[in-house]
């Protein structure tokens, strides 16, 4: 389906995941997201409160995120030393951007990117 994005974060070091599906409108704006984790409560809370922000939200911005702006969005306090959940949450949805751009033949700029939990 080319309105859907779905992007995946598998770190090697760790036996956690998160899947993230984007549903975007003809105007390419977020209308929906979709999270499946497999990983503590605080990588669910940080998909849970990515998947509460995103819509509405361009597409392209997805690409532009940072994990800060899931720790600054949640309801509960994220330790530090789970930040690497937010991050997590964070490459699973810019690879749904990804995979809904490309899907859909419009150009983004991927130079920056390390293509952690690459699909």
């Amino acid at each position: 389906m080319k309105n859907l994005g779905i992007g995946k974060s598998v770190p090697l070091d760790t036996d956690e995941s998160v899947v993230i599906t984007l549903t975007v409108g003809e105007d390419g704006l977020i209308t929906a997201c979709g999270c499946a984790v497999e990983g503590s409560a605080y990588l669910e809370e940080c998909a849970d409160t990515l998947c509460r922000v995103l819509p509405e939200k361009p597409v392209k911005d997805v690409l532009q995120m940072t994990n800060m702006a899931i720790v600054y969005n949640m309801q509960t306090d994220l330790p530090t030393h789970f930040f690497y959940c937010s991050h997590m949450a964070t490459v699973a949805a810019k690879n749904a951007a990804k995979d809904y751009l490309r899907k859909n033949d419009i150009p983004f700029d991927d130079t920056d990117c390390c293509n952690c939990g690459k699909l």
